[in-house]
């Protein structure tokens, strides 16, 4: 595992390849807080651009979220097109809408941070918790392991939303920071894991960083059969360079 300062200065590196490889991204579009909570339930696991059209589905398909609210998951589900698990994400979406409409009777999130950072982080994380198990009450299933919990969906709202410096982290973007040695093979949980990559960049940098290796994680890092050798981050990845079979052969990686 790099040392701290070897640790800043990788990730530094890291992001530097990223943006030769891949377009800068726009900024994230501007949008309420509640629909920074509905978009980060379906940007989880997946890329930006597939979570753009799923969600320009969602908002064209149905009036207004009200209308959301009270059709069935099954009509959620039918419009988050290339959504893994888009049935568990769309109960989702229709529990939050549900609670919040009986705890409010609008919604308006706006207020969420009245009170700080970490309240709105607890109050999001309780509400989530809640309508997971409502859910699974009703549809008699457990969680499903692509949905790693509420970690990525709070930190979403609190970096997009809330104007916080949180980065989210889904499991194929942890799978490509343990491969690159970024992130301890533990069984730390996901605020710990979070907090030590939040801990090396910088709040200017943490959306583009988010974005640039979600691209990586479902474009070539996959869970099974990566792409190693088309990989930006080969020189700086120890199972990219055991994966691709370079060995001894790889560039011997700079000391830092």
């Amino acid at each position: 595992m790099p040392t701290t300062m070897n640790k800043q200065q990788q990730l530094e590196q890291i992001l530097k390849l990223l943006k030769k490889r891949y377009t800068t991204p726009a900024d994230a579009e501007e949008r309420p807080v509640l629909e920074h909570l509905i978009y980060g339930i379906i940007r989880e696991g997946t890329t930006r651009d597939i979570a753009d059209r799923a969600y320009k589905n969602l908002r064209t398909h149905f009036f207004d979220w009200n209308e959301i609210r009270v059709s069935s998951p099954h009509e959620i589900e039918d419009v988050l097109t290339n959504i893994p698990l888009a049935g568990e994400r769309a109960q989702r979406i229709t529990g939050i809408l549900q609670y919040w409409f009986e705890l409010k009777y609008n919604f308006d999130m706006e207020d969420l941070a009245k009170k700080g950072l970490k309240d709105a982080a607890r109050q999001l994380s309780r509400m989530l918790n809640e309508v997971a198990k409502g859910g699974m009450k009703e549809s008699g299933r457990i969680p499903v392991r692509v949905i790693d919990g509420n970690d990525y969906v709070v930190s979403y709202v609190i970096q997009q939303g809330l104007g916080g410096h949180a980065i989210p982290l889904d499991a194929p973007s942890i799978r490509v920071l343990r491969r690159l040695g970024m992130l301890e093979e533990s069984t730390e949980g996901l605020e710990q894991l979070r907090g030590s990559i939040e801990h090396h960049v910088p709040k200017t940098k943490g959306a583009l960083f988010n974005e640039l290796i979600s691209l990586v994680a479902i474009q070539l890092c996959t869970e099974t059969h990566p792409k190693c050798k088309a990989c930006p981050l080969l020189e700086e990845c120890p199972f990219g360079q055991e994966h691709a079979g370079h060995g001894a052969e790889s560039k011997p990686r700079k000391s830092r």
